[in-house]
């Protein structure tokens, strides 16, 4: 009830303050000779009452507009107001959209650039283990020995100790190279190819033992060489490189593993680096 109260004085109250204001002077009119105040002024009273009621209605339609004029302007304050609160709301929305979708970027900008740094930095320790581990299937050393050997300036013995020590270095080597490979879950693929030349590389340095371990004109005689063919079971590092009579067992020791394992072992590190690199572009430019 006291709603509707409200909204009819909300929709009225003009109308109402006009009837007031046209109301009383005839009202005044009308009593104040009833409470016998006609007589004052004597015989101007009539005069004193008309110009009093000049006065008065001149007040109250001064008041009336004014009342009227300020309702207006508080009216058309509040709707300013209200229009500015809602624009300022909507803005306010956007703009806490505009920072969240910009601190969601700055975030993720920041997860690449730290994924882009940690790969950078595995990339940059494992080059040169890698870079050393390319190095152990160079078998140009070996092959410096062989000569040697057959000229009788080594031993036997002394190039097996040579290459024991390289085995040794190879195992210190993969070691590390493996803690690189394992720590990048990328790397599987290419960690699984290593090891598998890892393996035939110290199958290779067994061979080597076991050739070096030859007297060198058992190995430069082809008879003797045939010989040793005939010796050997099927069990041996040796036994593939001698079923010929005259075939050179150094030379397809070397064409075996250098052709095919350095080679293969090369190219995979070529595409290896070319592939973690395009990766790390990916992740730093999304």
């Amino acid at each position: 009830m006291k709603s509707n109260n409200e909204s009819f004085l909300d929709k009225y109250w003009v109308y109402i303050v006009i009837f007031i204001v046209l109301i009383i002077p005839p009202l005044l009119n009308w009593l104040l000779p009833k409470w016998n105040f006609s007589n004052i002024g004597g015989e101007n009273s009539i005069v004193i009452w008309l110009d009093f009621l000049a006065s008065y209605i001149n007040s109250l339609i001064f008041c009336a507009v004014t009342i009227i004029v300020l309702y207006k302007q508080i009216k058309s304050n509040n709707a300013q107001n209200k229009e500015n609160r809602d624009a300022n709301r909507i803005e306010n929305e956007l703009n806490r959209k505009s920072n969240e979708a910009q601190n969601e970027q700055n975030r993720e900008l920041t997860l690449r650039t730290i994924k882009y740094e940690s790969r950078l930095s595995a990339l940059a320790s494992l080059r040169p283990v890698l870079s050393e581990y390319m190095a152990l299937f160079d078998l140009d050393d070996i092959c410096i020995m062989k000569k040697r050997w057959q000229s009788r300036e080594l031993s036997g013995p002394e190039i097996c100790a040579y290459i024991k020590d390289r085995i040794e270095t190879t195992k210190k080597v993969w070691y590390s190279l493996s803690l690189e490979l394992t720590s990048l879950p990328e790397c599987e693929s290419y960690f699984s190819n290593q090891n598998r030349h890892y393996k035939r590389l110290l199958e290779l340095f067994s061979t080597f033992i076991c050739f070096f371990k030859l007297d060198v004109s058992d190995y430069n005689s082809l008879e003797r060489r045939d010989k040793i063919r005939q010796s050997l079971n099927e069990e041996s590092y040796l036994y593939p490189f001698f079923q010929a009579e005259k075939n050179n067992p150094f030379h397809d020791i070397l064409c075996e593993y250098s052709d095919i394992c350095i080679n293969s072992i090369y190219l995979e590190a070529q595409y290896f680096y070319k592939d973690y690199k395009a990766k790390l572009d990916q992740i730093i430019y999304g």
